[in-house]
């Protein structure tokens, strides 16, 4: 059973602080690696911490044990989850191509498998490495009843409901979205994160970059992309994107286009405009007329210019 140098990773949804209280990756010769305990709300898919323990090449897990406490909820949820082994190691082993910046690229593999938990009780588990991240598992633990002051190792003078607003305030003054997710929780909104769409990115006033240097998605997930898509890839279903990265020529002059978009408004625009699979192209568009940029999401019938997008630009290297 091939073995690789990698690390147990830790992460959970901006907004929403929980505390991992217990968890290890297990693998199929029974031994295991702990993911560290922690109290998260870094964003979604962004690894918090890890440790280094063990030796420098583990084996890959088969299985994985969850128990943490939502503070928005003030509950505790636990889980046993199979993983799927085999798909974990067909990525170790095929590794990817690591593009860095003006030196030649690289054929690398994945260095952390990170533990994602969310309220509502919703698991994830990724496998990560330098410009690529896959979602492998998702799932949802039980909640339990658990003792709060044994579970989280609180003094017993400590009062729960005065611990945990104490907790979320503390929060919010390096969150913001804490308090917006206090007046309301969207539950389903990790797995409708899940959601893929046919689409392929286009250009338009604008030369075709090379690549797509880097793609985040709002499941948690990173990759870049190869341009021009080969068919299979056109075809290939992906999940929203939460921001893209790319260098282009534009009247002449390199440009790195960083862009982010508004999760709102892309969870809106996608399912209604690539329902049922329906080809999309998100579409970067520079107005020479105006010397701007804009967005675009059309298909074949309709085309939606999304208003909420934020664009930086600078000189190309």
């Amino acid at each position: 059973m091939a073995k690789y140098d990698w690390m147990a990773s830790n992460s959970a949804p901006r907004g929403c602080p929980i505390e991992l209280v217990d968890g290890k990756f297990v693998f199929p010769n029974k031994g295991s690696l702990y993911i560290p305990p922690k109290l998260l709300h870094n964003g979604w898919g962004t690894e918090v911490s890890n440790h280094v323990v063990g030796d420098d090449t583990k084996s890959l897990p088969d299985s994985m044990e969850i128990t943490f406490y939502s503070y928005l909820e003030d509950k505790f949820y636990r889980g046993s989850f199979a993983l799927p082994h085999d798909r974990i190691a067909d990525l170790f082993a095929q590794g990817f191509t690591f593009y860095p910046h003006r030196v030649p690229p690289q054929h690398i593999t994945y260095n952390a498998i990170i533990a994602g938990v969310a309220p509502g009780g919703a698991v994830a588990v990724w496998v990560s490495g330098i410009s690529r991240q896959i979602e492998v598992f998702f799932g949802h633990a039980q909640e339990v009843d658990l003792d709060w002051h044994a579970t989280l190792e609180m003094p017993p003078h400590l009062q729960r409901e005065a611990d945990r607003l104490k907790v979320l305030s503390n929060a919010a003054t390096r969150d913001p979205l804490v308090p917006e997710m206090q007046k309301a929780l969207p539950l389903g909104l990790w797995a409708a994160y899940r959601t893929r769409y046919v689409w392929q990115p286009a250009f338009e006033g604008m030369q075709r970059p090379e690549r797509i240097a880097n793609v985040d998605y709002l499941n948690g997930e990173r990759d870049y992309l190869d341009l021009p898509l080969d068919l299979a890839a056109q075809k290939a279903p992906r999940p929203v994107p939460i921001s893209v990265v790319f260098a282009a020529l534009e009247a002449g002059r390199l440009r790195e286009y960083d862009v982010t978009f508004d999760e709102a408004e892309m969870l809106a625009v996608f399912p209604r405009l690539g329902r049922g699979d329906v080809p999309l192209e998100l579409v970067f568009r520079y107005r020479a007329d105006r010397g701007d940029s804009v967005v675009l999401l059309r298909n074949a019938r309709e085309t939606v210019t999304l208003e909420h997008v934020k664009i930086t630009k600078s000189a190309g290297s």
